[in-house]
């Protein structure tokens, strides 16, 4: 029985950890190619556009403060 228990709970640990990883990466991403587009189509707003985007970036990360825990 204390068996189940621990591989149930490591299961949901590794789909927390994945789903949250998988979170900030799309972020991320979505980020980066905001600011890209932004800079391609119109240079002159990525400047006022782009320490939100950091920011955001910044701040979903600094959420999952554990994410130093996997390497990342």
């Amino acid at each position: 029985m204390i068996m189940i228990i621990i591989i149930v709970v490591v299961v949901v640990v590794v789909v927390v950890v994945v789903v949250v990883v998988v979170v900030v990466v799309v972020v991320v991403v979505v980020g980066v190619v905001v600011v890209t587009t932004l800079v391609i189509f119109d240079e002159s707003q990525t400047l006022s556009v782009l320490p939100v985007s950091v920011s955001s970036v910044s701040l979903g990360i600094s959420q999952y403060p554990y994410l130093g825990a996997c390497g990342l």
